[in-house]
């Protein structure tokens, strides 16, 4: 079972909203059932209506303490009747404001009950708009199907039909889809928004992501780092030289070879051998007798 509560003002028609809303669930193939309690009360006064909506036949006739969706009338209840008290968690709410719940300073009844759930729509401005007087009637019947989808708008418009005279249905039927079309397109935007953090939450989030990445100087050192771990040009040259010095140049290797020969040679014979030109001078020149 669907339950719906509807506060308004005595004068507003409150008991035809209830009406009109229960003939439009019957055009949709529910078993409906309305309960008001209206007349005796002055001009102005808070007045409230019931509507039950099920698959099944109805046997209760009496008032919703617990809502599955309040429809307000007028935005000035807020501060006279508790009109969302017993409204489930889950329920809806959709309110005749020109302000968002956030812009009247609601913004819990907006997180208690979800995205999409917690609407206004200006039924006053839209009922003078497309009528020329303020009937809530048909633009608050239009917001709510599109709110809910507990009815289509098939059957607000034969309900609309089968009560307002003849001279003002289609007016009245386009408040309806004027409302259900901006009504729509809120719980299209609420429901396609994700969640955001507050701001200083997204501000740490934003400094824990900067403080993850090392700023420029720090990986200008770790570069720098990487370059020293490996040896730079002229160095990996020494290295080269140095093993190149480890294994004997070739003319290194000819200056041991002649150390080597110059060792195994018998220097005694090489010294008394004079070369031959002291052979020859020695020859040329006369011995003389001491």
């Amino acid at each position: 079972m669907f339950q719906v509560r509807i506060h308004g003002r005595t004068g507003q028609a409150t008991g035809t909203a209830a009406e009109l809303l229960t003939a439009a669930a019957l055009a949709e193939g529910w078993h409906a059932l309305t309960y008001a309690l209206v007349g005796g009360r002055p001009p102005g006064s808070p007045s409230v209506a019931h509507c039950r909506f099920d698959r099944l036949p109805i046997a209760i006739s009496e008032p919703i303490p617990e809502p599955d969706a309040v429809i307000i009338q007028d935005s000035t209840l807020l501060y006279q009747v508790d009109v969302l008290n017993g409204l489930r968690p889950d329920g809806f709410v959709l309110m005749n404001s020109e302000y968002t719940w956030t812009e009247l300073g609601l913004v819990e009844v907006v997180r208690q009950h979800g995205p999409g759930r917690a609407l206004t729509v200006p039924a006053t401005r839209l009922a003078r708009a497309h009528l020329g007087r303020p009937l809530l009637i048909a633009p608050l019947l239009g917001g709510f199907a599109a709110q809910t989808g507990l009815v289509g708008m098939a059957g607000v418009e034969q309900a609309i039909r089968g009560r307002f005279v003849a001279r003002m249905t289609e007016t009245a039927i386009e408040a309806a889809w004027a409302a259900h079309a901006r009504t729509r397109a809120e719980v299209a935007m609420a429901l396609a928004e994700p969640a955001k953090p507050p701001a200083a939450a997204r501000t740490r989030a934003a400094a824990t992501t900067v403080l993850a990445e090392p700023p420029a100087a720090a990986r200008t050192r770790a570069a720098a780092t990487t370059v020293l771990a490996e040896p730079p040009a002229a160095a990996r040259t020494r290295a080269e030289v140095a093993t190149a010095l480890g294994e004997p140049a070739v003319a290194a290797r000819t200056r041991a070879e002649v150390a080597t020969a110059l060792a195994e040679s018998d220097a005694a014979t090489v010294l008394a051998e004079p070369t031959a030109a002291v052979r020859t001078a020695a020859v040329a020149q006369p011995v003389t007798s001491v």
